[in-house]
C-alpha cells in the first residue's frame, strides 16, 4: 500500500502481523510435538516428502518384483511379500513404510529405533493392513460394522484399533489368518526398507536416508577394536533433512488463518488483489479459490466489494451468554460445550472403584460395568472434540468484543457464489456464530420494523411448525409469545429459562427476542441491530422449474403467487405416504423385501439370519418433510439413488435417536427409502426429467472432444467445469492413514504443491456435476444482481440463497432480489449453455412449458 494509512488500517496491519506470528508459532509447535511424540509422518514436511517417496518406492518394487522372485534373493520374504500383495498394493506398502520411518526419525537429529526394530514395525503394520483387507473381502457386512466401531473411531489409538480387529477376527468362526513370526517380519521389513534406501535425490546418488552407527555424532571418539558389531540405526542424510525442512518452511508460510478485519478490506478488481492488507495466506489472497478457468465479471466483483464493506460488531448479550455456557456442558442446537465435572455428573455410570473391586473379573456383572465405563470414556472424548468449534468461535469473538466495526473479506467459488474468507465467526457460520454478529450501524425504527421483527422471531423459533405458515400466522404467534409473562424472564435470565434452547435457530431466536424486548418493551433502544434472513424455497428447484416452465414445481417452490407458502418437501412426503398406503404397491415391496432377506441370509450363520416377516410395522406418517428434504433437494443436482437412500436413512436415524419414532426394521427401512424416492418422481416428473437432459449434454460435450464445459451466467460470470481422471496414485490404508501422491514441485511463488498432470476429462463426474454447477451459477447470479440493486445505505449480505438485512428493511430489499430472480430465469440460460459449447446441433432444448414468470415480481413467498 503506497497511500497514507488510516488509524484503523495501521491497527489492522499490526493485527495481521501478530496473527501471522501467532499461527506460525502454533504451526511450528505442533510440528515439533509431532516429531518428538512419534508422529513425525503427520507434519506438512513429512507429507510433502512422502509425496515424493511413495511413487518412487512403488516403481522400485514393481521393477524388482520379478527379479527378486526369480533369483530367490530374499528367501522367505518373497513368499510373505507375495502374500501381502494379494490384499494390498505396492503403494499401500510404500506409504506405510515411509510413515513408520518418519515417525521414528522425529526431527532427524537423534537416533530412533534400531534398523531391526524398524523392519519389524514396518512389516507389522503392513500385515495389519493386509489382514484388515482380508476381513473386508471375507465378510463385507461384518467388516462394515467393525469399521464403524473400530477403524472410523476418532478416539481409539492405532494399537487399540488393531487389537479390536484381532479380537473380532478371532470371534468370527469362519475367518482365519496366519500371522507372521518375528523372523518373517524382519525379512519382509528388510525388503521394504531396501526399496526406501535405494532411492537417490539427484545424480550424485545421495539418498534421503542413511545407515548410522551410534557414535556417528562424535567425530573425536577414539576408535577401538570391537568384539561385536554395533547395531545400525537409520537417519536422514544432510540433503534429505534439508529437503524435508524446506517443504515444512514453505508450508509454515501458509499457516495464517483468516480472521475478521478492523478496517474495510481492500477492493478487488480484475487487475489488483483485494481483501487483507498483506498477502498473508493463499486461501485469503485469491479472488476465486481453486480456480479451474472461471473468470468474474465486473458486476460480480462489484457485488463482492459491496459485501466486504458491510460493518459488523460483536453482540455483547450473546457473547456473555455463550461465555457463561462454556463453564458447563451443554448441547444447544449446533452449539456444544464440554466441562469435565458437569459432563461426568450427567453421563457417567454410577459405579465406584470399591464396587468394581468386589466383582469377579470373569463375571457378567464385571464385564457389563467395564463396557459401560469404556463407552462413557469414549463418549466423553467425542463430546470434548465436538465442543472445540464453539470454543474457537467464542475466543475469536472475545478478541473483537470492543471493536466498534469489524469486516469480513469475501471470495468467489468457480460458479460465482459469494463466501466470506473467515471461518468460525462468520456471517455464514452456524446459528451460534451468526448470532454473535450484529450491524455496527443499525437502522432506525419505521412502520415495518415491529412486524418484520416479530415474523423473524417466529421463523427462527419454528415452534409448532409456524415457520411454514403465512406471514400473518407467524406474526400472530410471535405477538402472543412476546406478550407472555415468561418472555421477560427468559431475556433477563436465559440460563434458567431455557425454552429458547429448543428453537430451530436458538441463538438467533434469542438475539431477536432480546432486541424486541429492548426496543418495544422497555424502549431503551431506538435502533435495531440484529440481522435475520429470508430464505428461498429450495432455490435449485425454483430456478430450474422457472426455466422449464414446470407449473407444479414452480407453484410448490413459491415462484408463482399463492395465498400461503407452499412446501415442495411436504408434497414429496405426501406422495410417499400415499405409496405406503397403496396395497398393490406395498404387496410388490413386501415381495422385494423377502427377496432381499433371502439374499442377505445367503452368507450368514444360522444364528445371525433374519427371520421372515409378513408385516410392515411403520406408521406412514413418519414420512414427513424433514425425512425427504435432503433427498428432494439434491435429486435435481445429479444425486444417485444410493445417495438419496442414504439421505432418507440418515433423516430417519435422527428421529430414532431423538426417540420420536421407534427403531425401524432393516427391511422396512428399505421400503421407506423407495417410497421417498418414488414420491419425488411422482410429485415432480418434469423436473426429474431435466437431470437426464444435463447428463446428455455433458456426454455430448465430451464426445465432441471438449476438454471443459463452459458457460456465462446472467451476471457475466464466465464459468468453467473441468473434471479429469486423477493422475494420482490412490492410497487407502487403515494402518497408517492414506493419501494421494504425485510429483512434488515448487511453484513460482515458492509454495510446495503436487503436480498432477492433465488427465482425460472424466465423463461420470462431468455428467453428475453439471446440473449442480449450472444451477449454483444461476443462484449466484441472483444474489449478485440483487445485492447490486439494494441501495448503498442499507446493509445486506447473503448466505447461499438467503438474504440477511435488518428489521424494517425487508420491504425495501426483497423486491430487488425478486427482480434479480426474474432477470435470471427470463434469460436464455439453456441457449447460452448449448451455444458456448457448440452443442446446438447435438442437443436440443429441454421441453419448456408456459407459465407466467412475471408473477415472480409479486410473489410474496419467493423469499420467506
Amino acid at each position: 500500500m503506497t497511500c497514507e494509512l488510516s488509524a484503523s488500517q495501521r491497527r489492522q496491519l499490526e493485527r495481521e502481523q501478530a496473527q501471522r506470528e501467532h499461527f506460525l508459532g502454533k504451526s511450528i509447535k505442533k510440528t515439533q510435538e509431532n516429531q518428538t511424540g512419534g508422529r513425525g509422518s503427520q507434519t506438512d514436511g513429512a507429507r510433502g516428502l512422502r509425496s515424493v517417496l511413495v511413487p518412487s518406492i512403488v516403481r522400485w518394487l514393481d521393477k524388482h518384483e520379478d527379479y527378486i522372485q526369480s533369483r530367490g534373493r530374499v528367501g522367505q520374504a518373497v513368499a510373505e511379500f507375495t502374500r501381502m500383495k494379494t490384499w494390498m498394493t505396492s503403494a499401500m506398502m510404500a506409504h506405510i513404510t515411509v510413515s513408520v520411518i518418519l515417525d521414528k526419525l522425529g526431527r532427524g537429529h537423534s537416533l530412533g529405533a534400531k534398523i531391526t526394530q524398524l523392519q519389524c514395525e514396518i512389516s507389522e503394520q503392513v500385515e495389519h493392513q493386509a489382514f484388515i483387507a482380508y476381513m473386508e473381502d471375507a465378510d463385507p457386512n461384518y467388516f462394515k460394522t467393525l469399521t464403524r466401531y473400530y477403524l472410523h473411531d476418532p478416539v481409539r489409538r492405532y494399537d487399540k484399533k488393531v487389537n479390536g480387529m484381532r479380537v473380532a477376527l478371532n470371534n468370527h468362526e469362519e475367518m482365519t489368518w496366519q500371522w507372521m513370526d518375528a523372523e518373517s517380519h524382519v525379512r519382509l521389513g528388510s525388503l521394504l526398507l531396501k526399496a526406501v534406501m535405494s532411492l537417490s535425490i539427484d545424480e550424485t546418488g545421495e539418498g534421503f536416508f542413511e545407515k548410522r552407527q551410534p557414535d556417528f555424532m562424535d567425530p573425536n571418539r577414539e576408535s577401538k577394536p570391537k568384539k561385536h558389531k554395533d547395531a545400525c540405526y537409520i537417519g536422514f542424510t544432510r540433503t534429505g533433512l534439508l529437503y524435508r525442512d524446506k517443504i515444512q518452511d514453505l508450508a509454515n508460510k501458509d499457516s495464517m488463518k483468516p480472521l475478521p478485519m478492523v478496517c474495510e478490506p481492500l477492493d478487488w478488481s480484475l487487475e489488483e488483489r483485494g481483501g487483507y492488507l498483506t498477502q498473508i495466506n493463499r486461501m485469503a489472497a485469491n479472488l476465486i479459490h481453486w480456480n479451474a478457468g472461471s473468470e468474474p465479471s465486473q458486476l460480480v466483483i462489484d457485488a463482492l466489494n459491496k459485501l466486504q464493506r458491510v460493518p459488523f460488531r460483536i453482540n455483547p448479550y450473546i457473547l456473555q451468554l455463550q461465555t457463561d455456557l462454556i463453564r458447563k456442558s451443554w448441547e444447544i442446537g449446533s452449539f456444544r460445550t464440554y466441562e469435565k465435572d458437569s459432563w461426568e455428573d450427567e453421563h457417567f455410570p454410577l459405579v465406584d472403584s470399591d464396587y468394581i473391586a468386589t466383582l469377579d473379573k470373569e463375571s457378567d456383572d464385571y464385564k457389563k460395568v467395564m463396557r459401560q465405563l469404556s463407552s462413557a470414556y469414549h463418549d466423553q472424548k467425542i463430546d470434548e472434540q465436538r465442543s472445540e468449534p464453539s470454543g474457537r468461535t467464542i475466543n475469536i469473538a472475545e478478541q473483537f468484543r470492543d471493536e466498534e466495526r469489524i469486516y469480513f473479506p469475501w471470495f468467489l467459488d468457480t460458479r460465482g457464489r459469494l463466501y466470506p474468507s473467515v471461518s468460525g465467526l462468520s456471517p455464514q457460520g452456524a446459528d451460534y456464530a451468526k448470532a454473535l454478529l450484529i450491524s455496527a450501524e443499525g437502522a432506525g425504527i419505521n412502520e415495518d420494523t415491529k412486524r418484520d421483527l416479530l415474523i423473524s422471531i417466529a421463523t427462527a423459533g419454528a415452534f409448532d411448525g409456524v415457520d411454514k405458515q403465512d406471514f400473518f400466522e407467524r406474526l400472530t404467534w410471535a405477538m402472543s409469545y412476546t406478550s407472555h409473562p415468561e418472555f421477560e424472564t427468559m431475556i433477563l435470565n436465559p440460563m434458567a429459562n431455557d425454552h429458547w434452547m429448543s428453537a430451530d435457530e436458538p441463538f438467533c431466536f434469542l438475539s431477536l427476542c432480546e432486541e424486541f424486548y429492548r426496543v418495544f418493551v422497555t424502549g431503551e433502544r431506538h435502533r435495531v441491530y440484529v440481522f435475520f434472513g429470508r430464505d428461498q424455497t429450495c432455490s435449485g428447484v425454483q430456478i430450474l422449474s422457472a426455466l422449464i416452465g414446470d407449473e407444479k414445481a414452480a407453484r410448490f417452490t413459491n415462484v408463482l403467487i399463492t395465498e400461503e407458502p407452499q412446501d415442495l418437501y411436504g408434497e414429496v412426503a405426501r406422495e410417499a405416504r400415499l405409496l405406503l398406503e397403496n396395497k398393490d404397491w406395498m404387496k410388490l415391496q413386501l415381495e422385494r423385501r423377502e427377496e432381499d432377506r433371502i439374499r442377505w441370509n445367503a452368507d450368514k450363520k444360522p444364528d445371525k439370519q433374519t427371520e421372515k416377516r409378513d408385516v410392515f410395522e411403520v406408521d406412514p406418517s413418519v414420512h414427513d418433510r424433514a425425512v425427504n428434504k435432503t433427498q428432494a433437494m439434491t435429486c435435481g443436482y445429479g444425486a444417485t439413488v444410493r445417495t438419496r437412500h442414504g439421505n432418507i436413512r440418515q433423516a430417519l436415524a435422527k428421529k430414532v435417536k431423538k426417540g420420536t419414532i421407534p427403531e425401524i426394521h432393516r427391511g422396512d427401512l428399505t421400503i421407506l427409502c423407495r417410497a421417498g424416492i418414488q414420491g419425488m418422481e411422482i410429485a415432480f416428473p418434469d423436473y426429474m426429467e431435466l437431470n437426464k437432459w444435463f447428463k446428455k449434454l455433458a456426454g455430448a460435450a465430451l464426445k465432441k472432444g471438449l476438454e471443459k464445459i463452459t458457460w456465462t451466467s446472467p451476471s457475466g460470470m464466465f464459468v468453467t467445469q473441468d473434471y479429469r481422471e486423477s493422475c494420482f496414485i490412490d492410497v487407502k490404508t487403515y494402518a497408517a492413514g492414506g493419501g494421494h501422491y504425485g510429483k512434488l514441485s515448487i511453484s513460482s511463488e515458492g509454495l510446495a504443491y503436487i503436480e498432477t498432470g492433465e488427465g482425460e476429462p472424466k465423463l461420470s463426474k462431468n455428467q453428475s456435476a453439471i446440473a449442480a454447477n449450472f444451477t449454483h451459477s444461476l443462484d449466484g447470479a441472483v444474489m449478485t444482481l440483487g445485492i447490486l440493486g439494494v441501495p448503498e445505505e442499507i446493509p445486506v449480505f447473503t448466505v447461499h440463497d438467503c438474504i440477511f438485512c435488518l428489521s424494517g428493511q425487508f420491504s425495501s430489499v426483497i423486491p430487488h432480489f425478486r427482480k434479480a430472480m426474474h432477470n435470471v430465469v427470463t434469460s436464455p440460460c439453456f441457449e447460452e449453455l448449448l451455444d458456448s459449447n457448440g452443442l446446438t446441433d447435438e442437443v436440443g432444448l429441454p421441453p419448456i412449458g408456459n407459465i407466467d414468470l412475471d408473477q415472480i415480481l409479486e410473489s410474496p413467498y419467493l423469499f420467506c
